[in-house]
Order: C-alpha cells, then sequence, then structure tokens
C-alpha cells in the first residue's frame, strides 16, 4: 500500500474510458489540464480501461465527483473520453459510495 487513501474508497472516484494501455502519469496529466481540484494520485492497471483517482478525504473526493462527472474529459487530440463515475465500497457487497451531500461541502 502506497498511500493511507488507497484504504478507503470514499476517498475515490472511479473512471473508465478509452484508457486501455496508458499509465497513471499520463492519466494524472490529463485530469490536471481539466481541473485545478487536487489529488492524491491516480492508481490504475496498465492494460484496463479504469481505475481510481484517490484523495487525502472524502471531503475531496466528493468535490470533484460532483464537479467533474457531469462531464467527460477529452483525451488529447483524440476522439477518446474519460468518464468520472462513484466508486464502490470494498467487499463482497459492493455498493456505490455515498458522498457527501453537495449542499454539505464546504467551498
Amino acid at each position: 500500500m502506497k498511500h493511507k487513501c488507497c484504504t478507503k474508497a470514499e476517498n475515490s472516484v472511479y473512471f473508465e474510458g478509452a484508457v486501455g494501455g496508458m499509465d497513471e502519469d499520463a492519466i494524472s496529466k490529463i485530469i490536471k489540464k481539466e481541473t485545478a481540484l487536487l489529488f492524491t494520485h491516480v492508481y490504475k492497471i496498465k492494460k484496463n480501461g479504469y481505475g481510481h483517482i484517490h484523495f487525502q478525504n472524502s471531503h475531496d473526493a466528493s468535490l470533484f465527483n460532483y464537479s467533474m462527472s457531469p462531464n467527460p474529459i477529452k483525451i488529447d487530440d483524440s476522439q477518446g473520453v474519460i468518464r468520472i463515475k462513484k466508486s464502490y465500497k470494498f467487499g463482497k457487497n459492493k455498493e456505490p459510495i455515498e458522498y457527501i451531500p453537495i449542499e454539505d461541502l464546504q467551498l
């Protein structure tokens, strides 16, 4: 385990899209071009078309999810996009994370 955030699903958001073959650094750069919201790191296995963006806390993950999920992130000059979605809880009963309600977030 690299970071404390890796043990808490509520501190992450899920992403998917045309990212198969891309590494974590490339995805981080694309996301950083699209938002000033801070994240700890991206977790992704290179061959997969999905991964997770990890944050220091659930507040930051919630804010990122609400601000970034409505609009896919365009991948440079390609037709591909990255879509942001809710993460799921760990374990057998995988339920979507209930992020902090937007009205309760301090912006």
